[in-house]
């Protein structure tokens, strides 16, 4: 392995750790998400008890509660591991210079990207497992009804959140600052995201807002694809939203790391 594989590893590694060592950034990206399941799960019983209580999607689909919490609660892990924990983390160590002094090595800006990208897949991974793991032994919940369309979709939902994250991260220093500006993006983040309640019938001024809510595209493509096992072709539009997203704000993002630090 060459030496640039193993900076590569070991980066990956420590991009992971930081996901969980924080006790702040292990609730919301694990423990708070398993609190919604076991609470409103507790509210609702089992996916079939809850079926018929009123809530139909635009398609004329039955929906349970499950279908909401489910790929509701996914988006809410995905979007804390990539959006809040990594804008926490960048804007700390932008803070104490670990950020400068680990961009001043041969490592480029391209590789820790990749390094970010690959540790938060692989978190995204371990908190899909658990959750449905978390509400088969609670609920009798089923697995994703499309595995490979899931893991996609999942895939793009993370480089989504992760996009954000890291464009915060170049433009705030410090923890406190990072959390003060993450943490109310966050939370209408979440209410907005059809992640906790169903907002099929919530106010027009609520409904007009809602296109331009990355996680409410994050809870649709998971809904469909996780909960119904549709094809990748039914959430071509979600998964091009988030896909631009992404893209947008990676580009802008890791041209300000190139203007901040010297990299060779």
């Amino acid at each position: 392995m060459s030496r640039l594989a193993r900076s590569m590893v070991e980066l990956t590694r420590f991009h992971a750790r930081s996901l969980h060592r924080n006790k702040i950034a292990l609730f919301f990206n694990i423990i708070f998400p398993l609190l919604m399941v076991a609470i409103f799960g507790g509210l609702y019983g089992t996916p079939a008890a809850s079926r018929g209580g009123g809530l139909v999607d635009g398609t004329g689909r039955v929906l349970t509660a499950f279908d909401f919490l489910m790929p509701g609660q996914m988006a809410v892990m995905v979007t804390a591991a990539g959006f809040v924990t990594v804008a926490i983390t960048m804007a700390g160590q932008r803070r104490d210079g670990s950020l400068r002094h680990l961009l001043s090595t041969p490592l480029s800006v391209g590789s820790w990207t990749a390094a970010r990208v690959l540790a938060n897949v692989l978190m995204a991974g371990v908190q899909g497992v658990l959750l449905f793991v978390f509400a088969a032994l609670l609920f009798d919940v089923s697995p994703p009804a499309n595995l490979p369309g899931t893991i996609v979709v999942v895939l793009v939902c993370t480089l989504a959140s992760l996009s954000m994250g890291i464009f915060v991260g170049t433009l705030v220093k410090g923890e406190a600052t990072a959390m003060a500006v993450v943490m109310p993006i966050y939370m209408v983040l979440i209410f907005l995201g059809n992640s906790a309640m169903p907002l099929l019938d919530a106010p027009r001024f609520i409904q007009v807002m809602l296109p331009w809510v990355p996680t409410y595209h994050m809870t649709e493509a998971m809904r469909a694809v996780m909960m119904f096992g549709e094809g990748l072709g039914a959430v071509t539009k979600e998964l091009a939203i988030l896909g631009g997203l992404a893209a947008g704000l990676l580009g802008i993002a890791l041209a300000l790391m190139r203007r901040q630090y010297t990299i060779r």
